[in-house]
């Protein structure tokens, strides 16, 4: 009863919240920027670039001295005061700019909202994405931070929401994915946490946070499968029952998946390097994902959005140049030479992904 207490406090919070701010739609429009006032702005953007925050947001009031209306320069003042860290002077930025017609808008609610994160206002902050999100349906940052906000509230139903709605946006937005990714991981969704993680690591291969992606999908692929003994000669099999499906049924592929890694533990896959393994087991993943996909039609968002993009990717024989990108960042000893010695093929693949059209209608 208590935890339900707070969660209905938290939400009359929110819908609550923004009584306190002026949150009006904007209808001003604001003084055009002359030369002299462009070239302030980019005077301290350059230093803003150097690290020298204190001489940006200078050069930006002496903009604003000559025209207090200027947009631009009120974003890339917010933007370096919150760079600074000082977040209510940011806030303050925003609230100035957010009173007029302008391309700086969206950036602007993306900038506030962030600030009231920062000081810990999260009910501010998802009062100023919705309405930045009112205005600009089609910003997927605003979605994504939203996302972000509720997340960190606890709120991952409405988290889990937003992000979807961001990776709809913008399907390259690899944070989005990874956040998709990272929510289905600890909610045990075992098949979409695997493909959110797979178009992660497609869009961003290398970085600090593909190792976490990495370890991640090495443990969901081997979950299911469990030796008895050392020998490795007896093996328990288990497939949840309880996996949730309200983003699509995927117990079918769950099993199979199981059922290929068992094979490591048959003779079948004696002298195998772990690549093919890998390669192995993800191929039979996929092609089960067609043929039931070629049967009846699936529902939840993870069949429509990303399982149409990797049912393509195997048929049109991509798998190789798929696995040797999605762990280039692991320490597996084939990809380099298999990279260097098929630089067409993994071009093709490449290029085919960023051609690649998603689902824009969930």
């Amino acid at each position: 009863m208590k935890c339900k207490v707070c969660l209905v406090l938290f939400l009359f919070m929110i819908t609550s919240c923004s009584a306190g701010l002026n949150l009006v739609t904007p209808s001003i429009e604001p003084q055009q920027t002359d030369q002299s006032q462009s070239d302030l702005i980019k005077k301290g953007i350059s230093l803003h670039d150097q690290g020298k925050y204190d001489n940006a947001i200078e050069k930006y009031k002496q903009a604003l001295k000559l025209n207090p209306q200027n947009v631009w320069a009120l974003y890339e003042m917010a933007y370096s005061y919150s760079t600074l860290g000082d977040y209510n002077k940011s806030i303050e930025a925003c609230s100035e700019g957010i009173k007029y017609k302008s391309p700086y808008l969206p950036s602007l609610y993306v900038q506030m909202g962030t600030s009231y994160d920062n000081i810990n206002e999260p009910q501010k902050a998802v009062s100023v994405y919705k309405k930045g999100i009112e205005l600009y349906p089609e910003n997927y940052l605003l979605h994504f931070n939203l996302g972000i906000t509720y997340l960190n509230s606890k709120n991952v139903k409405e988290a889990k929401n937003y992000f979807k709605k961001s990776v709809v946006l913008k399907p390259e937005h690899a944070s989005s994915n990874i956040a998709l990714a990272e929510i289905y991981f600890n909610e045990n969704y075992k098949i979409p946490s695997l493909l959110a993680y797979f178009r992660f690591l497609i869009l961003e291969p290398v970085s600090q946070r593909c190792s976490s992606a990495i370890e991640n999908i090495q443990v969901l692929m081997a979950s299911g499968v469990q030796a008895k003994d050392e020998s490795h000669k007896e093996i328990n099999l288990f497939v949840p029952s309880d996996e949730p499906i309200d983003d699509g049924d995927f117990g079918a592929i769950n099993l199979g998946l199981t059922m290929s890694r068992a094979l490591r533990y048959t003779e079948e896959s004696d002298g195998k390097s772990e690549l093919e393994l890998l390669k192995s087991e993800i191929e039979s993943m996929f092609q089960i994902m067609y043929e039931l996909s070629e049967n009846e039609n699936h529902e939840g968002f993870v069949w429509k959005y990303y399982a149409p993009y990797f049912i393509e990717l195997k048929q049109k024989g991509f798998i190789d140049p798929f696995v040797n990108h999605i762990f280039s960042a692991s320490d597996l000893p084939e990809i380099k030479n298999w990279m260097e010695t098929n630089e067409d093929k993994y071009r093709e693949f490449l290029d085919w992904s960023r051609m690649f059209k998603f689902d824009g209608h969930l």
